[in-house]
C-alpha cells in the first residue's frame, strides 16, 4: 500500500568506533524502532534527508503543475518529478 513509510524527521545516530565511518539511521526517534539501517556517513545523510526531500518534491510538482501549461521545459520537469514521487511512494504525485 502506498505511503506506508515512517514519517520524518529522521535522524543520524553515530555508532561505536568499531564501526568506522558507519552510522545507524534512527527513524522517528519516538516510534520505538531504534536503528533500522547502517550506512556510510554520506549515505546516512541522504537517507535521513529523504522525508524532507519528498516534501520539497511534492511542493515543486504543485508549482510546476501550473507553469507546465506555458513551458515545455517545465512540463518535462513536472513529469520527471511526478515520476520520481511515484517511484518513491508507489502513488501518483
Amino acid at each position: 500500500m502506498p505511503n506506508e513509510f515512517t514519517p520524518g524527521p529522521w535522524a543520524i545516530e553515530s555508532m561505536s568506533a568499531k564501526h568506522v565511518n558507519t552510522h545507524a539511521i534512527v527513524i522517528s526517534a519516538d516510534d520505538g524502532l531504534g536503528p533500522v539501517a547502517y550506512a556510510t556517513s554520506a549515505n546516512a545523510r541522504l537517507i535521513a534527508a529523504a522525508p524532507t526531500m519528498l516534501l520539497a518534491l511534492r511542493r515543486a510538482v504543485l508549482a510546476l503543475a501550473f507553469a507546465s501549461e506555458t513551458s515545455k521545459a517545465m512540463r518535462d520537469d513536472y513529469e520527471f518529478i511526478s515520476k520520481v514521487i511515484e517511484e518513491a511512494t508507489g502513488a501518483a504525485a
